[in-house]
């Protein structure tokens, strides 16, 4: 045990402390629409199988894909055994595989572990906002997955790693089916060759067979199809992608910006990265698949996660061993106790944060309203409604609504609201179109055709001033982020 109070192993202390301020910043955010989602489809799913029409809408007869099944019943599981808490569990378990899986990366590739135990929790944490219980880890999992894998496979030229790709399109496309095919974008490093440039000078490595790579693309492509959607999970995110998701307003699916901190972030790392590489040679995979990312990241944020990503698989192929030593020469110079500090503030940390969370409640029932939660309306309703009430809402609550056993109007999945997946009627239109509305008639016209008894709104949507100005409906909530609304039979 006094080993690891010796200053060589100061790499220790620090990726503890990272790691506690991670799992601090996951338990603000661990919950989600999203997440309230998935738990009510797990439940679903354990209780009548696989759906093929949408159980959560009054709607009848959408076709539906769960993009993400398995996950979404181990989600429900976590949660219907050990409640919120369970939900955070799932969160950290995810991450120590993540950074366990990138260590065994690092060890692969012959880098210098000692700065991938501090630089992986350092990346992940400047992307912490991005680690709720949705299946980004996990996604990030296969990916680290799929280039160990190839890394496995350059080394020892044995085909057996190649075909760990074909399991890996299997669990990919039932466990994230939306991003099955970023396997296939994250192999093209591996299949491009280097090329000469004036900026960054690439490794040889003329050796490899490449075409061995890009042998086993058909049997992976192939094997996506082993779902319980068919070709049609494959195709969902071309059938995902059309004008109405790029005007729904999703945060998420902005572009990068100005006025976004993560630009910065990412400007800073992108100079650091290619200072430190300007005048050593790099691997081509790790730099082109930066590139690559950071196209992705500045047309989506739902892409920086990628862009981070990225730089973890840097850091990993790094072979210079001089930048700890280093590190370690400007700590003996500077105080001789510190690795017995960082040990203290590790502890401090872990206190303060830990008792941080528990004054905040992270993994109590919620009993308030937030941007994705109505829980005095959903008391309400669990009062004076029924399960089978027909219930207008606006798009964030729909994953809530559905958790708690209600069959919503629309939910935080516009995609099977798109006419191109639920086969009938392009239902996420229809909610769009609700705020370009000029009269009443309108409005009349639109809740006659679903028949609804209670609208959930907010005081800046349109409807609201539909509702709160017509004698056919009464207000029964008024609340702080949200509003009821009965209509008078």
């Amino acid at each position: 045990m006094k080993k690891y109070l010796k200053l060589e192993y100061i790499y220790l202390p620090i990726s503890l402390i990272l790691t506690v301020i991670i799992f601090y910043f996951m338990s603000m955010i661990y919950m989600d629409g999203d997440v309230y989602f998935m738990i009510a489809t797990g439940r679903e799913i354990i209780k009548n199988g696989i759906p093929s029409k949408n159980p959560f809408t009054f709607i009848n007869d959408l076709d539906i894909i769960i993009q993400q099944w398995p996950y979404a019943i181990i989600l429900s599981l976590f949660y219907d055994n050990l409640g919120y808490v369970g939900i955070y569990i799932c969160s950290i378990l995810q991450y120590f595989v993540l950074f366990f899986s990138a260590l065994y990366y690092s060890k692969i590739n012959k880098s210098d572990i000692r700065i991938s135990c501090m630089g992986v929790p350092f990346i992940l944490l400047l992307c912490s906002a991005f680690l709720s219980a949705r299946p980004i880890m996990l996604t990030m999992i296969i990916l680290l997955w799929e280039n160990i894998f190839v890394e496995k496979y350059l080394q020892s030229k044995r085909k057996r790693f190649l075909v760990m790709l074909v399991f890996l399109s299997i669990i990919m496309i039932n466990m994230h089916a939306a991003l099955w095919f970023f396997l296939f974008i994250f192999l093209l490093p591996y299949i491009v060759p280097p090329i000469k440039n004036p900026f960054i000078r690439f490794k040889d490595v003329s050796g490899r067979d490449r075409l061995r790579i890009l042998k086993i693309v058909p049997l992976m492509v192939f094997a996506g199809f082993i779902n319980p959607y068919g070709l049609n999970s494959i195709l969902y995110i071309s059938n995902s992608f059309n004008d109405m998701l790029k005007n729904a307003g999703i945060a998420e699916l902005r572009p990068l910006s100005t006025k976004n901190i993560y630009l910065y972030i990412i400007i800073v790392l992108c100079i650091s990265l290619y200072i430190y590489t300007r005048n050593k040679a790099q691997r081509s995979e790790a730099i082109y698949l930066l590139c690559g990312t950071l196209l992705m990241s500045l047309g989506y944020l739902r892409n920086i996660i990628y862009f981070f990503y990225a730089v973890i698989i840097f850091l990993l192929t790094l072979e210079d061993y001089n930048i700890y030593d280093r590190m370690l020469y400007y700590i003996r110079k500077s105080f001789k106790y510190t690795v017995h500090l960082m040990y203290i503030l590790f502890l401090v940390t872990s206190v303060i944060l830990g008792s941080k969370m528990y004054k905040a409640k992270c993994f109590n029932p919620v009993t308030h309203d937030s941007d994705f939660t109505c829980y005095n309306i959903v008391e309400y309703l669990d009062e004076n409604a029924s399960k089978s009430d027909k219930i207008f809402n606006i798009f964030n609550l729909g994953g809530y609504l559905e958790f708690n056993g209600y069959r919503c109007f629309i939910d935080q999945r516009p995609e099977l609201f798109f006419k191109s997946i639920n086969h009938k009627e392009d239902i996420f239109q229809t909610y769009i179109d609700l705020e370009k509305y000029e009269n009443f008639d309108e409005y009349d016209k639109f809740v006659r055709k679903y028949d609804f008894k209670y609208f959930i709104t907010a005081d800046w949507e349109k409807i609201d001033f539909y509702l709160n100005n017509n004698s056919a409906y009464t207000k029964l909530i008024s609340g702080k982020y949200w509003n009821l609304y009965e209509k008078i039979e």
